[in-house]
């Protein structure tokens, strides 16, 4: 008997102590950080966006210690029709057809490699200038975001 009484007297310490508990799974901490090819960031009450150089990257960092699945979510804009490519590190996205003056909602899921991973957007069109504005612009980039994918609803 006594060693049946020590042993609930240990547990239910353990129980007291919060040894019971099983912690959820700690979400990476994404996050991104305009670096090269940007323009100074502008915004409004609502929105903040960057014009770009021909060239521009985004770092993404995951602190995760694997590879994530992640949503890339973002509106793009040009005022002069132009492709746009996209590059995640050494890996190709989809090219975009930006129009005329037409904001483009883009949101894609994305492998996201554990560390800091460039997403650079090149155009090899010329930039445009508007009247009351000397520089040269490419694309503009506004609200970015980047996020685990949202869980799957059960049907």
């Amino acid at each position: 008997m006594p060693r049946f009484s020590t042993f609930v007297v240990l547990l239910s310490l353990l129980v007291l102590a919060g040894c019971n508990r099983v912690e959820p799974q700690a979400k990476p901490t994404l996050s991104a950080t305009f670096t090269t090819g940007w323009l100074d960031l502008e915004k409004d009450g609502t929105s903040e966006w960057r014009w770009s150089e021909p060239t521009a990257s985004i770092a993404l960092t995951n602190d995760a210690a694997q590879a994530e699945t992640v949503v890339v979510e973002f509106d793009v804009l040009s005022i002069s029709a132009r492709s746009l490519q996209m590059t995640l590190g050494n890996k190709s996205l989809p090219t975009l057809a930006l129009p005329l003056n037409e904001w483009v909602h883009q949101k894609i899921s994305v492998e996201l490699s554990a560390g800091i991973s460039p997403l650079t957007f090149t155009t090899t069109e010329a930039g445009a200038t508007v009247a009351g504005d000397t520089r040269s612009l490419y694309f503009c980039v506004r609200n970015f975001a980047v996020a685990p994918p949202e869980p799957a609803v059960a049907p």
